[in-house]
């Protein structure tokens, strides 16, 4: 807040300075153009007071937040349909943080050689960027945009080919912020007489040299649903959360 007030006393400490000098000014004229210089004064000054308080809002709200929105949740699932093709689909509920939210990207890393097919229910896929070092990005654009403090609902999904073998056996999500839930269902649907319980592990994100994670939980296999179900509560943010495997 302190930060709004200092711009917003700003402005009114400028436009009161112009005010006496365009007062001292107008003595030397009619009273008919005095009328007028003063009416057309007042009309500029409304219009620049309007401009620069929403342009101080704006500044406020970017500044006060980093990021352009707020995760409330995030449910993800993640489907093998067979040995070689599944299916990732991540639904996230998020609160606006910029006057008008009108695209969100969506990160996401599939480990397997050839690169997912990738579509939204809610969103339109603007565009996918790929990077060899860091994580791979669809840019998703609302149908209707987001005004500040409104929240939405998210969805990506990702078909997966993975003809080569190349694919690791896990869900990662990086937390970076506070998140009320994180929902993992991982379905396997080609496993039989299959027990094997999944790791539940985590590292720093900010770690500068290569770290293990940490394992600090298991989750048992439902044998009926072909699944692992798994609620991550009020993780703590600064970690990366994985769900692992066996292949």
């Amino acid at each position: 807040m302190r930060f709004l007030k200092e711009n917003l006393s700003t402005i009114f400490n400028s436009t009161a300075g112009f005010a006496s000098i365009i007062g001292i000014l107008i003595l030397a004229f009619s009273d008919t153009t005095n009328a007028i210089i003063a009416l057309s004064f007042f009309c500029i000054c409304i219009l620049v007071l309007l401009m620069s308080i929403i342009w101080a809002i704006y500044s406020f709200v970017k500044r006060s937040n980093e990021n352009n929105h707020l995760k409330v949740s995030v449910f993800t699932k993640f489907e093998a349909l067979d040995k070689t093709h599944s299916i990732f689909e991540t639904y996230r509920v998020i609160q606006s943080k910029r006057l008008v939210l009108s695209e969100i990207d969506q990160n996401f890393k599939w480990s397997g050689s050839q690169l997912p097919k990738v579509s939204s229910r809610f969103q339109k896929v603007k565009d996918v960027i790929t990077n060899e070092h860091d994580y791979d990005k669809a840019i998703l654009t609302f149908e209707k945009p987001l005004l500040y403090n409104e929240t939405g609902v998210v969805h990506f999904r990702a078909e997966t080919d993975d003809y080569d073998g190349k694919a690791k056996p896990y869900l990662d999500y990086k937390v970076e912020s506070y998140i009320n839930i994180i929902h993992y269902r991982v379905i396997l649907k080609y496993k039989d007489d299959f027990q094997q319980p999944a790791k539940v592990l985590k590292r720093p994100i900010d770690c500068k040299t290569p770290t293990e994670y940490e394992e600090i939980g298991s989750i048992t296999f439902d044998e009926r649903a072909k699944c692992y179900e798994y609620y991550l509560i009020n993780a703590a943010p600064g970690y990366f959360y994985r769900i692992q495997w066996e292949k």
